[in-house]
């Protein structure tokens, strides 16, 4: 008779190949002396552990199918959720994020209470939703402090195609975002609106407000581009939309939008970010969710104070 392994013994492969030839479970890797015998009994803490980290994991990935499923997840700062949406024209879903003020304000919204602007955070094209939803901004959990409701989207073909991987043709770009606010509903919708447009996101913000000024209480462009043609169409209302674009000082897209912005918004002040690249945000998140806090005030009563500001800070 085969005297049973030392505990915490691996039998060599041979041995459990001459238990199989013999008609019997084989003893090298299974069994009661096997390596789970060995692990029981020299090692049963270390096996414990590893059984309840398997458990963890198995729990995680449960929450992750239901979330899913569900449509909602928890993610980054406290009080974040992660949704997806469909669009009734298209049929597209899109990926976004709110922070707890706005997913209250995008559930129940009454026309008739005096609530702040909804901010709307578009990123870059090489940037996601993740941007302001994570660090080193975390601007949807700042504002929420500051009792700003606020969300964010991946744009369709950018982000992590979360919200397609297709990039939408200039037609498409134009009718995006109303789509999309008409799709969520509550203040998105029927309330007014803070756009903080990045770089490329631009293409999406200009046409919106071209042709949306009466929901757009006001806009940040961070240097945001391919607004030439839909400035030069603008018009009064547009054109009175209270403005904070923001740049960085090594930017060299600054000479040519610059002055397009000028020319444009009637209300419009300029923060230049110092030593600074084309994503200034990055290199300053603090003065970054200042200034968005800031732009959500602008109002002909705060308009004083927040040039003051914006002066001391370019």
């Amino acid at each position: 008779t085969r005297r049973p392994p030392e505990a915490g013994r691996i039998p060599s492969p041979s041995s459990a190949r001459e238990s199989r030839g013999a008609g019997t479970r084989p003893r090298g890797w299974g069994g009661r002396w096997g390596v789970a015998g060995a692990f029981a009994r020299g090692g049963g803490e270390r096996r414990e552990s590893a059984a309840m980290a398997a458990l963890a994991r198995r729990w995680l990935a449960l929450a992750l199918v239901v979330s899913s499923v569900c449509g909602v997840c928890c993610v980054g700062g406290a009080g974040l959720q992660a949704l997806t949406v469909t669009l009734p024209r298209s049929g597209r879903s899109v990926y976004y994020v709110t922070n707890e003020r706005g997913a209250a304000a995008l559930h129940a919204y009454d026309a008739s209470q005096q609530s702040p602007p909804l901010v709307v955070l578009l990123h870059g094209s090489a940037y996601s939703a993740d941007t302001y939803s994570g660090p080193p901004l975390d601007s949807l959990s700042e504002l929420n402090g500051r009792g700003i409701p606020a969300l964010t989207l991946d744009l369709p073909g950018k982000g992590k195609g979360r919200s397609g991987s297709v990039m939408l043709k200039k037609h498409d770009r134009e009718l995006f975002l109303a789509d999309f606010f008409d799709a969520l509903g509550g203040q998105a919708a029927q309330g007014r609106l803070c756009i903080v447009a990045a770089s490329m996101s631009g293409t999406y913000a200009f046409p919106f407000i071209q042709k949306h000024a009466q929901r757009v209480a006001s806009f940040v462009p961070v240097a945001a581009v391919g607004g030439s043609e839909y400035l030069r169409a603008y018009g009064p209302e547009a054109k009175a939309v209270r403005t904070i674009a923001l740049f960085g000082s090594q930017d060299r897209l600054m000479k040519k939008l610059r002055p397009e912005y000028e020319e444009t918004f009637g209300h419009l002040e300029t923060v230049v970010f110092p030593d600074a690249p084309h994503a200034c945000y990055m290199a300053n998140p603090a003065l970054f969710n200042n200034v968005v806090a800031r732009a959500v005030t602008l109002d002909g009563a705060a308009r004083s104070e927040t040039a003051s500001f914006v002066k001391s800070v370019v």
